[in-house]
Parts: structure tokens; C-alpha cells; sequence
């Protein structure tokens, strides 16, 4: 996969540089107007002919088929299909890469940036689609207070992913009746949460997570995304959703 992002890295260069050089071209072109139709080919171009392998290599990893899809998973700001799958999933994940009990997970909701998971077919490129961000995830250690922050930055958005282990409500844009493991919150207990760092570093008007304890697990989501497909795979199962109420507004 390391290779992969070495490739989606020297073609953004090289478009970046393409995307210069007709700039520079249109800027010198005195007093002649130009037809769409009139651009110029770089299909036979020295270019074209260096990016050639490297974006057939990219595309040919890209439309590997992982898995399939049961029916379409679709984003939405509280419970919806996309939702729920992206951040249960990364709870499992999360426990597996560190060893630790995590308690539920989390996922910003603008972090997901396509509208529908499309029933069918799986590949890796449309996992890449739907977390393009070399986003890494986090454990964070975490008190009570800090989860009723968490929770009221979540409510006042109106709603993110959030996994199974927690539920709360939403009234007049503030969390409340927050459970963690069918319990309220306990004053004495450290919670580990998973995230983006994103979010742990403060992103996402989140500046109360800075400076909490947190365990990095070394992986981008989208690459955590990836595995708990194969892993669902591998399995002999088809993706699919746990359709429970996390969050209920008032």
C-alpha cells in the first residue's frame, strides 16, 4: 500500500506541474481566443509516456474488488447505514491493532466524503473515495468530562458516526442520558475512545482533546477500513450494517 500512495503522490506532482505548464502556456498567448476543442494532446508526450505505468499500476490496485456490499450504505448525520458500519468498524479494528479494551469509536462526520456506499462490489479505490485523508487512528484516553465535551461537540454538529457502546441524545444542540456500555458516565473511570487524529489532535472544533493520553496505532483508517473488509470477507460474509439507535434527538 506504501506503494500506492508513492504513486498517487508523483501523479498529483506531475498534474500539479501539467496543470502550471498550461497556465503559463494561456497566460503568453496574446490577443487569440481559444475553443475548448482547441486544447492541446499530451497523449503521445514524454509525460504522458513516464506517468503511463505508474497510473495503470495505480488503477489495476485500485479496482481490486474486497468485498461485497449487501445493500447500499448510505451517510447521514445520526445512525445512518454508513455511519454505523464505518465507526463499529473501526472499534474492532482498533481493539485488534492495540490491545486494548476499547470502549466505543467515533468518526468525524465531514471525514467521509462520499454520500453512498453503492450495493454491489466493493474495491479498494472506493474505500480510498470514502476516506481520502491520511488520517491515522488514535486511542484516546479519556474522562468522564471529556466524553460529555465529545458528546456535546457531537450534538451541537447534529449528530457524527458513532459506534455501538455508546448512546445519548440530542435536545437544544447538547448531549444528555450519555451511556458507555449500557452504563452512565463514572467519575473515576479512564474511557478509551477511538478516533482520527484529526479529532485527537483538536480538529473539527474539538480544542478540549488536545493534550489527552493517546495510543497511535500506526495505520490510516482508510487502510483500517480496508483490512476489516478482507477480514469480512474472508470470513465467507457480505458487508452489512448493525441498524441499533446510537443517538436519538429530543
Amino acid at each position: 500500500m506504501i506503494r500506492v500512495i508513492s504513486i498517487i503522490a508523483i501523479l498529483s506532482v506531475l498534474a500539479v506541474g501539467q496543470s502550471c505548464k498550461s497556465v503559463q502556456h494561456l497566460a503568453t498567448a496574446d490577443n487569440v481566443n481559444l475553443k475548448v476543442e482547441d486544447h492541446q494532446s499530451y497523449g503521445d508526450s514524454p509525460m504522458e509516456a513516464m506517468v503511463r505505468p505508474y497510473r495503470d499500476e495505480l488503477q489495476a490496485e485500485m479496482n481490486v474488488v474486497i468485498g461485497y456490499n449487501a445493500a447500499d450504505l448510505s451517510k447521514g448525520k445520526v445512525n445512518s447505514s454508513m455511519g454505523n458500519f464505518v465507526s463499529d468498524l473501526l472499534l474492532s479494528e482498533a481493539t485488534k491493532l492495540s490491545g486494548i479494551a476499547v470502549d466505543f469509536a467515533i468518526q468525524n462526520y465531514g471525514g467521509l466524503r462520499i454520500v453512498k456506499l453503492p450495493k454491489g462490489d466493493v474495491t479498494k479505490g472506493k474505500l480510498f473515495e470514502l476516506m481520502p485523508f491520511d488520517n491515522l487512528l488514535v486511542i484516546v484516553e479519556m474522562k468522564a468530562q471529556d466524553v460529555r465535551n465529545l458528546c456535546n461537540r457531537i450534538a451541537d454538529y447534529g449528530g457524527w458516526p458513532i459506534s455501538e457502546g455508546v448512546t445519548f441524545n440530542i435536545s437544544d444542540a447538547m448531549a444528555g442520558d450519555i451511556m458507555v456500555g449500557g452504563e452512565p458516565l463514572d467519575e473515576s473511570r479512564i474511557y478509551q475512545v477511538a478516533m482520527p487524529d484529526y479529532v485527537a489532535n483538536g480538529g473539527d472544533a474539538c480544542p478540549f482533546m488536545i493534550g489527552l493520553p493517546q495510543t497511535d496505532t500506526g495505520q490510516y483508517i482508510r487502510h483500517v477500513l480496508i483490512a476489516g473488509v478482507e477480514e469480512i470477507t474472508a470470513q465467507g460474509n457480505q458487508i452489512e450494517h448493525n441498524p441499533s439507535i446510537r443517538i436519538t434527538k429530543k
